[in-house]
């Protein structure tokens, strides 16, 4: 009878997790390194790369500058494509970039805002 050693599989994938975010780190300050994999883990598995594609273009750095949590919260929204809002926003903000959500709401890709 065969079985599956379930606290090996868990710690192989931790080293993963671990590899993983050691590679970041040589990439990304620490604070960015765990934002980026917060938002990775924020949704369901298919749609993992829409929101490592959201904290690419709504870093962390940029995230900090905003404050207030309705700020943060609308201008996640506009990167996302899903206001067209712009109250509250500081005038700095780069309003071009966005992903854009298709019509039949499968799948998002990059996209500017005309």
């Amino acid at each position: 009878m065969s079985y599956i050693n379930l606290n090996h599989l868990g710690e192989k994938w931790f080293e993963l997790k671990k590899q993983r975010m050691k590679n970041l780190l040589k990439i990304a300050p620490p604070d960015e390194a765990l934002y980026r994999e917060i938002m990775l883990s924020l949704d369901y598995p298919k749609n993992k790369v829409n929101f490592l594609e959201l904290a690419l273009i709504l870093p962390y750095s940029e995230i900090k500058k905003l404050e207030e949590r309705k700020a943060i919260e609308k201008a996640l929204l506009y990167r996302a494509g899903f206001t067209d809002d712009r109250d509250g926003l500081p005038e700095d903000f780069d309003f071009s970039l966005i992903i854009f959500v298709r019509s039949n709401g499968a799948g998002k890709k990059f996209g500017k805002k005309g």
